[in-house]
């Protein structure tokens, strides 16, 4: 599905909601976050979302994460959201958190949905920051994310290279043994049990180079279209190791990707209750 500039516009409203509702939850829990990725480079750059951008992100210290968690899955509730995590009744495939618009529809194509108990609507993504010690405990960091994407992709069905598929499946084949929740909980064990050292380890990041984890020890407030969020205040290192020293300068448009390949329905002001029927897609 293409998403229009109305689409967009309609979307980057939702976000910024789910945004004012995160930032009002973490300050009432006392939690730290930061927003991330293409979220914090927007406000860096100009104080707006990235136009062709379809949602936010935010990043946690694990033991913030961990309180967050916690506070959903013992019966915590903020009204009209949910938080989408594999320790929830609604389980997921992924092992981030998603705290998800309950009254919007993001469906994508059947094909890739591998359980219609998950939540449907637009979503925040949080992601945990975790520890780890030098270049050693990095590495098996890269390869712990490389062998869950290798699962995960097992359980959303993704096209893959054949020759790609072919190292695969030993993992496809461990995946399709043990199931999604286990692979996640074994995920997040690993990161608990190694969750020390200087540098920051998160999923997508450092890619460039290491992060100091000091960098997620100090926090300000930061503009997003005129609404004050959390930041962490080192927004130079975490961004160029995220993009590069260029990160200001936006992308060729050849390179400005969003979440709506997969795309079937699209709604903001009506939940995806009303489009999911005794476990099948139901278009109005």
């Amino acid at each position: 599905m293409e998403l229009t500039e109305k689409n967009l516009h309609d979307i980057h409203k939702v976000c910024i909601d789910l945004l004012v509702k995160f930032d009002e939850l973490c300050k009432k829990l006392n939690l730290r976050y930061t927003l991330s990725d293409g979220t914090l480079l927007g406000a860096v750059r100009n104080g707006k979302i990235i136009p062709w951008d379809d949602d936010v992100d935010v990043r946690m210290p694990r033991e913030d994460y961990e309180k967050l968690v916690d506070y959903f899955a013992n019966g915590g509730k903020v009204e009209g959201y949910t938080l989408q995590h594999y320790r929830m009744p609604t389980k997921s495939t992924i092992f981030w958190a998603k705290f998800i618009n309950e009254n919007t529809t993001w469906i994508e194509k059947p094909e890739t949905i591998v359980d219609y108990d998950l939540s449907f609507g637009i979503w925040l993504d949080i992601f945990p920051v975790d520890r780890f010690k030098g270049h050693f405990s990095r590495i098996m960091s890269i390869l712990r994310c490389t062998k869950y994407s290798i699962a995960r992709e097992y359980f959303l069905k993704l096209p893959s290279p054949k020759f790609i598929k072919f190292w695969y499946l030993p993992y496809i084949h461990y995946a399709k043994k043990v199931g999604y929740t286990k692979i996640n909980e074994m995920m997040d064990t690993y990161s608990k049990e190694h969750n020390k050292g200087k540098y920051a380890c998160s999923h997508f990041f450092g890619k460039r180079r290491f992060i100091p984890f000091s960098v997620f020890e100090h926090y300000k407030e930061i503009e997003l279209e005129g609404h004050k969020f959390m930041s962490v205040e080192d927004t130079d290192t975490f961004l160029k190791a995220l993009y590069g020293k260029n990160y200001i300068t936006p992308p060729p448009e050849s390179e400005r990707h969003n979440h709506c390949e997969n795309l079937e329905i699209l709604d903001c002001e009506k939940s995806y209750k009303n489009y999911i029927k005794d476990g099948k897609i139901c278009k109005h």
